[in-house]
Parts: structure tokens; sequence; C-alpha cells
């Protein structure tokens, strides 16, 4: 699933804005232009650059400068994670055990589990310092489609009155 998939336009500059902001601006442009042979002037500012990668991930279908975007916010969140990063991960490996491939597991109890696992991840980013935006950016690009839309449906969704 594309990154254009997982983050909505309009927040495409609050998701992936503190990865550019902390890498900085010029590096951010030398890695994107390096990676997608794209020609982004090397002097643009933030506030230029921002709608320049936005255009090029939606409406110039540019599938390399959304891998080298995933990679800059990969390596700001690891940075971001700071001690619990090795916490995260071991969840992370608890997840992937129970799927099916990128798949949900289709036993309940197995479902059930991810659920309390994904629970987890999140109140983890959360104490972390995290902002519940920010918790939703970081399962938005990491997390497998499938899996995606079960944490969208069972952590983020209200719960419903029965």
């Amino acid at each position: 699933m594309r990154l254009k998939d997982r983050i909505k336009r309009d927040e495409f500059e609050s998701a992936l804005g503190p990865a550019i902001k902390a890498l900085g601006a010029r590096q951010a442009i030398l890695r994107v232009n390096a990676a997608a042979r794209t020609a982004i002037p090397r002097q643009s500012n933030y506030a230029q650059l921002m709608p320049k990668l936005q255009l090029l991930c939606y409406d110039q279908d540019r599938p390399a400068v959304e891998n080298e975007l995933e990679r800059i916010f990969d390596e700001h969140f690891d940075k971001r994670l700071g001690a619990v990063r090795e916490r995260f991960y071991e969840l992370s490996d608890q997840l992937n055990k129970l799927l099916d491939g990128e798949n949900l597991p289709a036993d309940e109890e197995a479902r059930k589990k991810v659920e309390e696992i994904l629970k987890q991840m999140q109140k983890l980013l959360l104490e972390s310092g995290f902002s519940p935006t920010e918790a939703h950016t970081v399962f938005s690009i990491k997390a497998y489609p499938q899996v995606l839309a079960f944490y969208r449906e069972k952590v983020l969704a209200p719960p419903q009155a029965t």
C-alpha cells in the first residue's frame, strides 16, 4: 500500500512534517532528489518544500518519493522512540508472529491477541510523548493494510454501546 493511500492529502504535512523538520529541509531535498531523481531546488525552505513533496506524491505519482519519505519517517520515528524502542519492536515481533503473512489471522482468539498488542503499542507511544495524531501516523505508515484497517476499527473507533 502506497504512502498516498495511507495518509490523507490534508494530513500530509502534519504526518511527515516533523520528520522533515528534524532532518532539515535541505537534507530532505538532497535525499529525495537522489532517491527519486527529482529536481527540487536545494534552496527551498520547509514552507516551499512540503507542497512540492505533496504534489510529487499525490499528483505526479512518484513512488520513489514516497519510499524516501517513508525512510525519513522511519529514521525519525526510531530516534523519537528512545528508551522504549526495544519494547515497541518486541510488540511488533509478537504481532507479526500472529499474522498470516501480511494478513490478519482467521482465528478469533488470535485476532483478540492482535487487538491487545495494537492497544499496547498505542499506549506505549502515547506514554512516550507521541500525540494521538502522531501515534496514528505511525500505524498508518508502518502497518500492513489489513492491520491498519483493524487498528482503525478496533483501537481508534470509539466503543459502541450495545
